[in-house]
């Protein structure tokens, strides 16, 4: 059987990237209602970690930072002066002492570390007056399905009894989907530099599919890349908004997303990005169907050897032995 090859091309405008390679998300969200009553209920404390990645990627192609009005910020820290902006709490950075990697690879590389010691690394920045709140939101990434360590550290120093503690998270979609292909043996490439398309077009094997995700759809840089795929007979889909744009128009399938925010007159791109994670989703989980007992019984194996040293208290999360 011939290797499934994908690769995710996201680029173009800002929002094709970030689209892609995600804007912030929140898991948990209040409602205008009940944030009008956490607003009544007592004083409001928003704690968050954020590490934006400083290495050489396009700002808007990276899962772990944004700018807003011309300020380089963190995700998480986009996402915390969201909630800041909607409740009136006061901010709060969870630091710590060490400096973590500023690059993806080294960085990802050190969180994994992290979690395997189940580390507790010290913080630099305290909270003198957590009495006074009532109502905690707490922010961190995503790393390797889990909360980043020092988040562990702070919630294992002070007392939170008697609070209201709401998470969020920020994460990055296309990448989630890359590792859980390489789970099943499925080779995923992100290719978001447009200096690498023509390297990209020359090395494509015949058995690639190449996944292009544009919410306009018709950036020309990803047009002009689809146009000569399609002259060396590759499979293409495209993964972008509803209606007769250029992109869904040249490409072998077209799975719309959600179409219902404007290019740029917006506070994030959230309806966008839940429909594109839950597209990869889809996508993963027919790949993962046509060989399921065998992807099943790769993939359990895997993580048994990779999570290994994890543990949980909480009975309804252990694993059993199948």
């Amino acid at each position: 059987m011939k290797k499934l090859w994908i690769s995710l091309l996201c680029a173009g405008s800002l929002l094709s990237l970030t689209a892609c390679q995600n804007q912030p998300s929140i898991t948990e969200n209040t409602s205008q209602n009940e944030t009008s009553q956490i607003q009544n209920d007592g004083k409001i404390f928003i704690a968050y970690f954020t590490m934006p990645e400083t290495d050489g990627t396009d700002v808007s192609s990276s899962a772990s930072r944004v700018i807003n009005n011309d300020e380089l910020m963190g995700a998480t820290e986009y996402v915390a002066r969201v909630i800041q902006d909607n409740t009136g709490g006061d901010l709060f950075q969870i630091e710590t002492e060490q400096t973590y990697p500023g690059t993806h690879d080294p960085l990802v590389d050190q969180a994994a570390d992290e979690q395997d010691e189940h580390a507790r690394p010290a913080l630099k920045t305290t909270i003198d007056n957590l009495d006074d709140y009532d109502v905690i939101f707490l922010g961190y990434p995503n790393w390797w399905g889990d909360m980043p360590m020092p988040l562990y550290t702070f919630l294992e120093t002070y007392d939170f009894s008697n609070k209201t503690i709401i998470p969020f998270n920020t994460h990055g979609g296309s990448h989630d989907f890359k590792w859980k292909m390489r789970s099943i043996g499925k080779i995923v490439n992100i290719i978001d530099n447009p200096e690498e398309f023509p390297y990209y077009l020359k090395l494509t094997k015949n058995n690639t599919c190449s996944i292009f995700v544009s919410y306009s759809g018709e950036t020309e840089m990803l047009l002009s890349l689809v146009k000569k795929l399609n002259l060396q007979n590759h499979c293409t889909i495209a993964i972008t908004s509803i209606g007769d744009n250029s992109l869904s128009q040249l490409c072998d399938c077209w799975l719309p997303i959600s179409t219902r925010e404007r290019l740029y007159s917006k506070i994030a791109s959230y309806s966008s990005n839940i429909s594109i994670f839950y597209i990869f989703d889809i996508l993963y989980s027919t790949v993962f169907l046509k060989d399921y007992k065998k992807n099943w019984n790769n993939n359990i194996e895997m993580h048994k050897d990779i999570d290994q040293d994890r543990h949980t208290y909480v009975s309804i999360i252990k694993e059993t032995e199948l």
